[in-house]
């Protein structure tokens, strides 16, 4: 794992497929802060400040970022999947009231995908602490595996999660599920 100094930090991507019933769940999770390259923290809470309800979304741990989008696909070839979307846990419903949020969601998921890959990864340090453990969606399922297997390697599973590739294929992902969902919502 790398470490990066910017506003957009331990940026890490997973999918869990679940065949079975027809579904999946696109996980990314962060840490954002103000830096001299942006104001990524304050951009989050204005944009969250417009819900009416933004402590909903607001983790304990400062500048934690997860968003989950949880795809159920059609039945028939030629319907749009159902999509829920969760941010920090809570589903972010798509209504009129959320649109600032979802646009800045795919601003940050664009600002992502473009990042330099030598400005992304995680550090040892960050994947020890209490804040990625309880406040990453990621932290939650590395901590399943181990409740689940106490001798299992978690380090080539985060290896992999916060690959840089890894972590802009996820924010594609999740930017393609925002954008057209919003292109519906609007149709």
């Amino acid at each position: 794992m790398s470490v990066n100094f910017t506003g957009i930090k331990n940026v890490g991507a997973m999918y869990i497929a679940m065949p079975e019933i027809n579904h999946k769940m696109d996980i990314m999770s962060m840490q954002l802060t103000n830096d001299e390259s942006g104001n990524d923290l304050d951009e989050f809470k204005t944009a969250i400040e417009k819900t009416g309800n933004p402590e909903r979304y607001i983790l304990p741990y400062e500048g934690a970022v997860n968003i989950s989008v949880s795809t159920i696909a059609p039945e028939e070839e030629y319907v749009s999947p159902e999509r829920k979307f969760f941010l920090n846990g809570k589903q972010l419903k798509v209504n009129d009231r959320n649109l600032p949020v979802f646009s800045y969601l795919c601003k940050l998921t664009n600002k992502i995908k473009n990042k330099d890959p030598k400005e992304m990864g995680a550090s040892v340090d960050y994947v020890q602490t209490p804040d990625f453990l309880g406040g990453s969606s990621i932290g939650y399922y590395m901590k399943q595996i181990f409740i689940n297997n106490p001798q299992a390697n978690l380090f080539p599973i985060l290896n992999n999660i916060y690959k840089p590739t890894v972590a802009k294929a996820g924010a594609e992902i999740i930017n393609d599920s925002i954008s057209d969902t919003m292109a519906d919502y609007f149709a």
